[in-house]
């Protein structure tokens, strides 16, 4: 059995070690994120499958993580745009599958409106080989936005959250450019703190 977040915060859905009605990331609100959902913990062999797809070239069973995906929470109609997280062209050379895009693509069979309405404008150094407040610094500026998201609830894809250092940096920018909400998606989330 793939281990799964059971506590989560009463205010904006973050996995927690122990019960709170709201947490530190309930902050974030302020940087652009409204909630967090997320399906299993970054942690076993959940953990070693992604990075030897992002790392080790390994293709074999990445096209199944969209098959992971749950988000039983999540329903089409509560936004108007679901986006990934973009990666920059570069890293198209270093990784058979990007699994950012199996997972979008299986919110797409769902009937959510999948577009990729941020485009990240600067090579950044892989989040993984940094430390916290190097992550931030990492992918400040990275993104920008190339689809009117004036007003509109728009849900963020990622694959992993640790920090949430990237999917804070691309709320922010969305809600920069007139978003009223944004949500974030995760398959995999860090061990609670």
């Amino acid at each position: 059995m793939l281990p799964r977040p059971r506590i989560f915060c009463g205010g904006c859905g973050h996995p927690l070690a122990v019960p709170a009605e709201y947490c530190k990331h309930c902050e974030d609100r302020g940087t652009g994120i409204n909630r967090y959902f997320s399906d299993y913990l970054y942690t076993g062999v959940m953990r070693n499958v992604i990075r030897e797809i992002k790392f080790n070239w390994r293709w074999r069973g990445a096209n199944q993580l969209g098959e992971l995906c749950e988000a039983s929470k999540l329903k089409p109609e509560d936004y108007d745009k679901t986006t990934p997280i973009p990666f920059h062209f570069i890293r198209r050379f270093v990784r058979y599958v990007q699994p950012v895009s199996v997972i979008t693509e299986t919110f797409k069979q769902r009937g959510f409106i999948c577009e990729k309405t941020l485009a990240r404008t600067v090579h950044t150094e892989y989040q993984s080989k940094l430390s916290r407040s190097e992550r931030r610094l990492n992918v400040k500026g990275a993104f920008e936005i190339n689809k009117d998201v004036n007003g509109m609830r728009i849900l963020i894809i990622d694959d992993v959250i640790t920090t949430g250092a990237t999917v804070t940096e691309a709320a922010r920018t969305l809600k920069k450019n007139g978003a009223a909400w944004v949500d974030v998606y995760t398959l995999l989330t860090g061990v609670p703190r």
